[in-house]
């Protein structure tokens, strides 16, 4: 199967899900933004398993077009429906349209904004929706997607990075993620404050990342 992923910027999650898809023989074309935050991915190294990765930042609706034309993708998952040029070209493509989403249902102005116009939004670009659980599974319920066309189990970890090692190690609490305030570090090193007073002997806490809150 040829699998063509529209997105916004690149993951480590996202990769898992796409090495997947290529171990199991199908090609994954990867079109994505280029990161306009401090990361500390080589993204080259992480999606060495797809066919191709193309970078959006100076694709036009003719580009991606053209692009759509040469691949002939069976299937096409896309992050979101935000940008513009991706849902145009979702509109008039023949291939199986898949929305990705994260966001959980809240009940915000937006969201119920988003379920009132979900005919001009979603209907006319998506025929199924892959999101990481119940909470979204219930948010695309409201946009109006058939139960047996949501797709559970997004953001999924790539397993053989957590293998268990041959070497003993010491007890530690790893956070490994980008440093910045909307990944709840505050929080993080709160709750291991609390947890240091509660135990004789705690673990220690180990962070890996890199952003603003370094």
């Amino acid at each position: 199967m040829k699998v063509l992923v529209l997105w916004t910027t690149s993951s480590g999650y996202l990769s898992g899900v796409l090495e997947q898809l290529g171990n199991e023989g199908h090609e994954v074309t990867l079109v994505s933004f280029k990161q306009k935050f401090e990361t500390n991915f080589d993204f080259d190294t992480l999606h060495k398993s797809l066919s191709n990765h193309i970078y959006a930042d100076n694709l036009n609706l003719k580009d991606l077009q053209n692009l759509e034309f040469i691949i002939k993708p069976d299937t096409i998952l896309c992050c979101g429906w935000h940008v513009s040029d991706y849902r145009k070209m979702l509109k008039r493509s023949s291939a199986f349209r898949i929305l990705f989403v994260d966001r959980k249902w809240k009940g915000t102005f937006k969201q119920r904004l988003g379920v009132a116009f979900r005919r001009l939004l979603v209907e006319p670009y998506f025929d199924a929706a892959f999101v990481p659980g119940e909470r979204q599974y219930q948010f695309m319920l409201r946009l109006g997607f058939d139960p047996t066309k949501i797709i559970t189990g997004a953001l999924t970890a790539n397993e053989n990075i957590f293998l268990p090692s041959e070497y003993k190690k010491n007890k530690r609490i790893i956070f490994v993620g980008r440093l910045s305030k909307e990944k709840g570090i505050n929080e993080l090193l709160e709750a291991y404050g609390n947890y240091r007073k509660l135990v004789d002997e705690p673990w220690e806490l180990l962070i890996c990342g890199g952003g603003n809150l370094q």
